[in-house]
């Protein structure tokens, strides 16, 4: 569905980095929607946490999750998220002044952030400085080890 919303955003580029079984129906659908001068699907980056900080934000508007990584790497990197709000995504993206939480499958929520986003890079830049202090200070690999040792 964020594919669909992108035609509302002529202006807007859309880069998808990562690999997986997706990938025919995605291209099949940027080429249906015409957005193939839009949409690039860069597959797997061995350096996707550096290439993070080129993007303006960063969109995650998933199904399903658990507490994905690149959520971190990319409030490491210092830029907005705007993601959906399952899974464990909410333990990280606590509130609007951390990020952008919407709904899954919820294309008018989808389509209102990104246009917030666009509209206010000052407020979003500041959502992620907030962001990427939490991450620094919250999901070190010490605090993660001991939250594990802890379950066990």
């Amino acid at each position: 569905f964020a594919i669909d919303t992108l035609k509302d955003f002529p202006h807007v580029y859309y880069f998808i980095l990562g690999e997986g079984e997706e990938r025919d129906a995605l291209q099949k659908q940027i080429k249906e929607a015409g957005l193939e001068k839009r949409v690039f699907l860069l597959g797997h980056q061995t350096n996707a946490g550096a290439l993070l900080k080129a993007f303006d934000f960063f969109l995650l508007p998933s199904k399903k999750e658990g507490l994905p990584y690149v959520l971190l790497e990319a409030g490491q990197a210092g830029i907005p998220i705007i993601s959906t709000n399952v899974g464990g995504i909410p333990e990280l993206i606590s509130s609007p002044l951390d990020g952008i939480l919407i709904h899954s499958n919820n294309k008018k929520e989808l389509r209102t952030a990104i246009e917030f986003a666009l509209a206010n890079p000052k407020k979003i830049h500041k959502s992620a400085e907030l962001l990427k202090k939490k991450v620094l200070s919250t999901y070190t690999i010490k605090e993660m080890v001991e939250k594990v040792e802890l379950l066990y």
